[in-house]
């Protein structure tokens, strides 16, 4: 029964319009409090703040950050176009322009292992 309860409350949410994180962070959080009711919140908000302590865990969150604030600033499109600008009169200029707008974009974003 609770089980049907918390997908009922995802499917509304999801119905809802809400961002799919929203409705899945709930599902889990209800059916966490649910099913370990026993395990106080402030225990599971530290377990899932525990599970992003690894630094190559938090620069994922971080880049896809980074690059939603690049791509609705147009930024990477002006990246794009200054590389063009150096590079983009050579032969295989737009595969070159690629790889150095990436390296830079990855400079810039402190992620140089996901570019």
């Amino acid at each position: 029964m609770e089980i049907l309860l918390i997908m009922t409350v995802m499917l509304l949410l999801l119905l809802a319009g809400y961002p799919m994180k929203v409705p899945l962070l709930s599902a889990a959080l209800a059916a966490l409090l649910v099913f370990h009711s026993q395990v106080s919140p402030a225990v599971l908000v530290q377990q899932m703040i525990g599970g992003i302590r690894p630094a190559a865990l938090l620069t994922v969150p971080m880049f896809i950050f980074a690059a939603d604030i690049m791509t609705r600033g147009h930024s990477a499109n002006r990246l794009l176009d200054l590389v063009m600008a150096f590079v983009g009169h050579l032969r295989g200029g737009l595969p070159i322009a690629s790889a150095v707008s990436c390296t830079l974009f990855g400079a810039i974003s402190g992620s140089t292992q996901a570019t």
